[in-house]
């Protein structure tokens, strides 16, 4: 994700951004001001490096290793036990969040099994079927910073998730 002056926001998918080796190419910039996030399939963060444009022409390298960051994700306790994914997302005031990506990988994959990438619909809300097991669910809008739930899928379980995001940068 790339941010700043003067662009407001602006999102490059990852897949578009990086090839096999994980190099990335960034779009064109114009002189100016940028926070750049990097995300393993919407899991880990390495957080915000700033990026200074000018309109010299040199070509620039910023190195970013996820490889600490999806570890400390999949050592995190399971925070969760429900029978079912469903829940609703919630700014700190209580307000739902609409539009919220979520993203779902299943627990010790090292983020590479994505079992669900979706969205809140417009009450917040989210619902899908997932199958018993161990799962992390990132959830994360832009202006918040990510919530991130481990969560196991069994019978017993909760009836739902309530998820809340507190302001700040997000990936």
């Amino acid at each position: 994700m790339l941010r700043g002056n003067p662009i407001d926001t602006t999102l490059v998918p990852s897949a578009e951004m990086t090839d096999e080796s994980g190099i990335a190419n960034l779009p064109e910039l114009t002189p100016g001001e940028y926070d750049v996030a990097v995300t393993f399939n919407g899991v880990a963060s390495s957080g915000f490096v700033g990026l200074h444009v000018t309109g010299d022409p040199k070509v620039t390298t910023i190195p970013m290793d996820l490889t600490q960051q999806v570890q400390l994700v999949e050592e995190r306790p399971i925070l969760f036990h429900v029978e079912g994914f469903r829940g609703t997302v919630k700014d700190f005031s209580g307000a739902t969040l609409p539009g919220a990506s979520i993203v779902v990988v299943k627990r010790g994959s090292q983020a590479q099994d994505v079992a669900l990438m979706s969205k809140t619909d417009g009450n917040g809300s989210f619902s899908a079927q997932l199958a018993e097991g161990s799962y992390i669910a990132v959830f994360f809008v832009l202006g918040f910073r990510p919530a991130i739930a481990p969560f196991e899928v069994a019978r017993g379980g909760a009836s739902q998730l309530s998820i809340s995001l507190n302001p700040g940068g997000c990936p």
